[in-house]
């Protein structure tokens, strides 16, 4: 459905042939061990890896490329193009692609030396605090994490920047309406099994699903966006639930089952997070 999982591919290889057509033996060995290695991994795709590979490489193309793939291979309608990199001052670049179930965030690595001075070379360590989740009582519980300055910079920018992703994720928007509408009413019949009852109505999506990708540096700040990104729903969904506790209660138990998080799938990706307990919060905690 929506955008992925395929938008790519299909156009140069066709429907019914698939892109292992196009593999050897060898590399389908390989693909079949990831698989196996993966398969516990929640959500993991081998197909949807390789779409948003494609879509990791796109962002590095010029805004006349990029605007032709989606618009005219990918029949993409609702994208933007965050950041230019036309001067070293807006050196960033994220394309993010939006649809009734699904938004996808693409996050351009290294262009030139310069761009990787900049971004790279500050390999110190700040702590940063994240929302990570939902108490009983509705508060967002934050934790700290380690991180290498320069990347989780990079993030900050794109995200804050006017027209920025932040911008891009309103809550109003990720929401499903009909979905949760489907929600209330299957609540609305089990109100005598009280909180049980909303657990049971909380389905799969009462948000859309979110996809983050990069390569090289792209990986780190696609890394860094998706620890905003929970941080900016737990934020969200906690005001939410004061302003209109039944719609807020729903997605917090959505938010407790793990089946609202984005996905993460990053390509040569240098290293974001410092010290074994941001680690241990990135794995227990984060689910990236």
């Amino acid at each position: 459905r929506g955008v992925m999982p395929a938008w790519a591919f299909e156009d140069d290889i066709g429907a019914n042939g698939g892109w292992k057509r196009i593999l050897d033996k060898t590399d389908l060995e390989r693909i079949g061990s990831l698989e196996k290695r993966n398969e516990n991994r929640k959500g993991f795709s081998i197909d949807k890896s390789i779409i948003l590979g494609e879509l990791s490489a796109l962002v590095y193309e010029s805004r006349e490329e990029i605007e032709r793939v989606l618009k005219h291979r990918w029949k993409v309608k609702d994208y933007k193009i965050v950041g230019e990199g036309k001067d070293l001052a807006s050196d960033l670049r994220a394309i993010v692609i939006r649809d009734e179930h699904e938004v996808v965030i693409s996050v351009r690595g290294t262009d030139n030396l310069e761009n990787w001075y900049k971004r790279n070379a500050d390999a110190r360590v700040d702590q940063k605090k994240v929302a990570i989740r939902i108490d009983e009582r509705g508060k967002a519980v934050e934790r700290p994490i380690e991180v290498h300055r320069g990347f989780w910079g990079s993030a900050t920018e794109l995200w804050e920047m006017e027209g920025g992703i932040k911008s891009l994720l309103d809550l109003n928007d990720l929401v499903i309406r009909e979905e949760l509408k489907e929600k209330r009413e299957e609540k609305t019949t089990r109100d005598e099994e009280g909180i049980e009852g909303v657990k049971g109505a909380a389905g799969a999506a009462g948000l859309k699903d979110i996809y983050i990708t990069g390569h090289s540096l792209g990986g780190a700040t696609a890394m860094a966006i998706y620890a905003k990104i929970v941080d900016k729903i737990n934020r969200d969904v906690s005001e939410l639930m004061r302003n209109d506790p039944e719609t807020g209660l729903i997605i917090r138990r959505e938010l407790e089952n793990s089946k609202v998080l984005p996905s993460l799938y990053t390509y040569g990706q240098p290293k974001l997070l410092y010290g074994d307990d941001s680690l241990r919060l990135w794995e227990e905690e984060l689910k990236a």
